[in-house]
């Protein structure tokens, strides 16, 4: 072995940003070759020493070099094809691949994975934070690097993590350099909602899911994933057990997917029942108008089911389903829609006389008309939920039962959302205490 062999040499070059220095280690190599460790780029020479030590003990304990040259914009690209599409559902890796595009990458797609560290992504992260993006947004970024780099730590691309216990501005510290951006939940008056309705009326195929929203507060995966066997009709009950999700062929063009989701002709794409978020298994009560509407609706479905006979549209589940479930049923993960009979069958609410599943898609129309014709210009399914836990709210109902009601993880979610929306009610409801206080 030559007598340099794990010698660390540092040195100095200059640069237009001013004087650099850098590391060198000559490692044993193959066929008597000379092989070493180089890294620069540093702004003092004691970094560069420690950080050269560090090279040469993680050598001498592994054997390894890890001198890959990827760059974090390309690793990303490679964890969420070989990673995050295996192991999360299609919606969360979407939610991933918008966060890399709008936030990571722009900041660090360019430096070698090897060469990022803890302060590097600290620095990232509190820039979000005085750009005004919200907590919730910075501790997703921060799931996503964790996750990643874990990743290339198992990969042997990386020794160790530049993301372990990564610490942010946390609330109540000190105050963001820009506004947080938060966009608001709309809330819906009840003469917006009069004209909505008038828009849509019963046998639109958007009545049904729009009242289903408004009056339970469903999220949208939640109201289109409801079948018949979810409601007790008897006790005037609502069960959420599941929400439906599009799994999406990856071969086929952007234009197609647009044009053709949820059709027969969709190529490999395919609807699939999956957990409701953050599991929040509940059941609901109904009040009389909703019941009033669903029974009036079954019975439709009923008579459609008896007059079209074998030409009615079936649709069948690989697994069976849960109806009347809670956090602790053993719900399967990932339950595909099938057009054949698999002896699951799945009757869906939302289906046209024929009994083909009118599709969450549809809810796409039925947005535009109330943004273009209908003048509400900010409204999207969502608002229907928000405008549910707000009258609850205005009503004088308890935090607790709201949070119950909507399927929230965690209360402080609701006093967050609801306790920041004034209405009318709630004013005038104050005003009057403060008169009566004085």
């Amino acid at each position: 072995m030559n007598a340099k062999t794990g010698t660390i040499n540092v040195d100095s070059y200059e640069t237009k940003k001013g004087l650099r220095w850098r590391y060198r280690i000559e490692i044993p190599g193959t066929s008597g070759k000379r092989k070493y460790l180089t890294k620069s780029g540093f702004h003092k020479r004691k970094d560069a020493l420690d950080a050269g030590s560090k090279a040469l003990s993680i050598y001498i304990s592994t054997g390894k070099t890890y001198a890959t040259n990827i760059s974090y914009g390309d690793f990303l690209d490679k964890w969420i094809e070989d990673e995050v599409t295996q192991r999360c559902k299609e919606s969360t890796t979407i939610g991933y691949q918008k966060k890399i595009k709008n936030l990571i990458k722009p900041s660090l797609k360019n430096y070698r994975i090897k060469d990022i560290n803890r302060q590097m992504l600290l620095d990232f992260l509190r820039k979000l934070y005085d750009d005004g993006y919200s907590f919730n947004t910075i501790s997703g970024v921060k799931g996503i690097l964790s996750s990643s780099f874990k990743y290339a730590v198992n990969s042997d691309l990386i020794p160790y993590s530049p993301a372990n216990d990564l610490t942010s501005m946390k609330k109540g510290g000190r105050p963001p350099k820009r506004k947080t951006r938060l966009k608001p939940n709309r809330y819906l008056k009840k003469e917006e909602m009069d004209k909505i309705f008038k828009r849509f009326p019963e046998g639109n195929p958007a009545h049904l899911p729009l009242m289903i929203a408004y009056h339970c507060g469903l999220r949208l995966g939640e109201v289109y994933a409801l079948t018949w066997e979810d409601i007790d009709f008897e006790n005037k009950r609502l069960y959420v057990n599941r929400q439906i999700q599009w799994m999406q062929d990856p071969k086929r063009s952007r234009v197609d997917k647009i044009m053709k989701n949820g059709l027969k002709d969709a190529g490999d794409g395919y609807w699939y029942f999956t957990e409701p978020k953050y599991r929040s298994y509940r059941n609901i009560n109904i009040d009389e108008k909703l019941l009033a509407l669903l029974e009036r609706s079954k019975k439709r479905n009923e008579l459609s089911r008896f007059y079209i006979g074998p030409s009615y549209t079936h649709y069948y589940s690989e697994n069976e389903l849960i109806h009347r479930g809670d956090k602790n049923s053993s719900a399967i993960p990932d339950n595909k829609i099938v057009d054949y009979n698999t002896g699951h069958e799945v009757n869906f609410i939302m289906t046209r006389e024929d009994g083909t599943y009118i599709t969450q898609r549809t809810k796409m129309h039925m947005t535009t008309i109330i943004k273009k014709q209908l003048g509400i210009e900010d409204f999207t399914f969502h608002s229907l939920r928000h405008t549910h836990g707000t009258m609850l709210r205005d009503a004088g109902c308890p935090e607790i039962y709201i949070a119950n009601r909507l399927g929230h993880a965690r209360i402080e979610t609701t006093v967050q959302i609801y306790t920041n929306h004034l209405t009318d009610s709630m004013k005038n409801l104050g005003n009057e205490a403060l008169s009566k206080l004085f």
